[in-house]
């Protein structure tokens, strides 16, 4: 439990560590292979877009992609992240 932990922690930090650029989905932290792999199905491929969609939605949009309460909080605080060390 404690490496999924660090995992997640690191995922997160790589995630803020640059602008966002033209990342992929799966990048995004709470986004892992099977939601990933449901937005590419639905034509969302890039993190700007999921960030987009969770700007105008919320993170609760991505429940339909399979992403759980955990899940959506981790993108959503990634995103503020972003936001708050590139802008907008």
């Amino acid at each position: 439990m404690l490496l999924m932990g660090t995992w997640d922690m690191n995922k997160k930090e790589r995630f803020a560590a640059e602008p966002m650029g033209q990342k992929s989905a799966k990048k995004v932290p709470g986004i892992g292979r099977a939601i990933g792999k449901r937005l590419n199905d639905a034509g969302i491929y890039h993190a700007k877009e999921i960030q987009e969609k969770v700007g105008d939605e919320g993170p609760a949009c991505l429940k339909q992609y399979g992403a759980n309460a955990k899940h959506r909080g981790d993108a959503d605080e990634a995103f503020k992240s972003q936001d708050e060390k590139f802008g907008k």
